[in-house]
């Protein structure tokens, strides 16, 4: 891991609650959008500020609670009215358990939606696979930093993660919970931090809060180049998915 153990459990644990704090609210929201309760109620029964529930509801949905009911009762009334058999079958299984599912974001609300997540997160689910017979996939989370073009890891030397990408460089990402993903298939490179650019190592422990360069153990930097990035919430934004095709971004 690219951090103390329990540094990394505690940010995880404080992203963990409040994504389960913010999903109950947009859960209420499906059930109740005729007339839905205010914000201040609902943070009450979140235990939230008004505030942090509308900021945190704004990144994680790409709207306020309030623009979110507005565009769930559009949504509906556009069902209503147009036979959209292709939304209608993605949206029907998330309908099923929240009520409705939520509006599908266009590409340029994707796009930009990815690109914040790449900039902010902290922390990227990594799988590789081992080379020879007998070797399977490995899965684990690593920190890393997003320059625009290209993830940047660090892990023990000895590590699996580490054998895997020099034998076969090979990658799949994934960010985020699983109504929330950004995955991201690309080829890796191990990299000295004397080839990157000035004052690399710096930002990526001001980032993580972590220091490779400082431990005891020997630690090896990857650069992650990715080639192909999907983003979907519901079943309504599986059409759509695909944000970079060989190395570009469609948009």
């Amino acid at each position: 891991m690219c951090r103390p153990a329990w540094a990394r459990a505690r940010i995880e644990a404080q992203r963990l609650t409040e994504y389960a704090r913010l999903r109950r609210v947009r859960d209420r929201l499906d059930r109740e959008h005729t007339h839905p309760p205010d914000v201040e109620a609902l943070a009450r029964a979140a235990g939230m500020t008004p505030a942090l529930l509308s900021s945190g509801f704004r990144e994680a949905y790409g709207m306020t609670p309030d623009a979110y009911v507005r565009a769930r009762r559009e949504a509906e009334r556009g069902t209503r009215d147009h036979d959209d058999r292709g939304i209608s079958r993605m949206t029907g299984t998330a309908a099923a358990t929240t009520g409705a599912a939520a509006p599908p974001r266009d590409l340029a609300t994707r796009l930009k939606d990815t690109r914040a997540r790449l900039e902010q997160d902290v922390d990227v689910w990594v799988s590789t696979s081992g080379a020879g017979r007998g070797a399977g996939t490995h899965l684990i989370p690593l920190s890393f930093l997003w320059d625009g073009e290209a993830f940047l890891i660090a892990t023990p030397g000895g590590s699996v993660t580490a054998r895997n990408l020099l034998a076969d460089g090979r990658v799949r990402l994934g960010l985020g919970l699983t109504r929330d993903v950004v995955m991201a298939d690309g080829t890796a490179e191990p990299v000295d931090l004397a080839e990157l650019p000035e004052g690399t190592g710096t930002r990526f422990a001001a980032k993580t809060g972590f220091d490779p360069g400082a431990q005891e153990e020997t630690y090896r930097y990857f650069r992650i180049v990715p080639q192909r990035v999907q983003a979907w919430r519901e079943a309504n934004e599986l059409r759509g998915r695909t944000l970079m095709r060989d190395g570009a971004w469609l948009g």
